[in-house]
């Protein structure tokens, strides 16, 4: 069997609410995934955390959508044959497989917490929602993930994955809690779920039917959406957030003194040389005189 070029094989297992995702690696090959995530692996396969993005990209997706600091590489250390890795999200739920192609350069928006994995040749980074009414009120966060490059990318979901791929022009309303990921070239408002009677019959009839907000996409593009709602509210913490990690927050508060410290640093050494200047000035003033 030739395995040149051959990339890792992406499979839902027992899809469902108690999803999981199984994936072949040929030798040489890679993927990523989130801390805690990795459930089983074959022989040859070695996993390493990382700092993905580099250190402020870690801490940018820590503080801003939740995620862990660090990640997970999986690798098939083989060099003869396929092994395989079994990867799910920390709660259950489905899961859903979006690939990445060369058509869409635009990538992949991801919920906080719904990210648990995806090709190594795909890029995940920060972006800051700039819709102050969808970062307040769409229940996605001011912040999520965009996934780039060419790749699959693995999206948990509390409860059931629904995918719907809007038309150009075509819309679909999603109640604010429910979004899972969508692509980046896709258009949405938030705003209230009944309309056409007024602006006081849209309150009084959002109000009674118990819906509220509702968020608008508008096509072309594909939507994913989890048919259950997260109890964050009741629990105070998002779907996916996990306890704190001693290590993590260790080898956090290390990179964090290690900057500071060398900051401070620079600042003595600055005033230092500048008062050494200083005095040498006074003193070559003194000797002329």
């Amino acid at each position: 069997m030739n395995h040149r070029n051959a990339s890792p094989v992406w499979s839902i297992q027992n899809s469902g609410s108690f999803a999981s995702v199984l994936v072949d690696l040929p030798p040489n090959t890679e993927v990523c995934c989130e801390t805690d995530a990795v459930v089983s692996f074959s022989q040859g396969v070695t996993v390493q955390g990382q700092i993905a993005g580099g250190l402020f990209g870690a801490l940018a997706r820590t503080f801003l959508t939740n995620e862990s600091f660090f990640t997970t590489k999986v690798r098939n250390a083989l060099t003869q044959q396929n092994a395989d890795v079994l990867i799910a999200p920390v709660e259950p739920g489905g899961i859903v497989l979006h690939r990445l192609v060369d058509d869409d350069p635009s990538g992949l928006y991801v919920t906080s917490g719904a990210y648990v994995a995806s090709d190594a040749t795909v890029k995940i980074a920060s972006r800051v929602q700039r819709n102050l009414t969808n970062s307040v009120f769409s229940g996605s966060g001011m912040f999520l993930l965009h996934a780039t490059g060419l790749g699959t990318v693995a999206c948990a979901a509390y409860g059931a994955v629904h995918a719907y791929r809007l038309e150009r022009g075509e819309t679909r309303a999603v109640d604010n809690g429910h979004l899972v990921a969508w692509t980046s070239g896709m258009h949405y408002t938030t705003g209230l779920a009944s309309r056409g009677a007024g602006t006081f019959g849209n309150i009084m009839g959002s109000l009674t039917s118990g819906e509220g907000l509702m968020c608008y996409f508008q096509g072309p593009g594909i939507l994913y959406i989890q048919s259950h709602k997260p109890q964050s509210e009741k629990e105070g913490q998002s779907k996916t957030t996990r306890g704190v990690n001693p290590i993590q927050l260790f080898f956090l508060v290390v990179f964090l003194g290690v900057f500071v410290g060398f900051g401070l640093l620079m600042l003595f050494m600055a005033s230092t040389s500048e008062t050494t200047r200083q005095h040498g000035n006074r003193y070559q003033r003194y000797a002329e005189f």
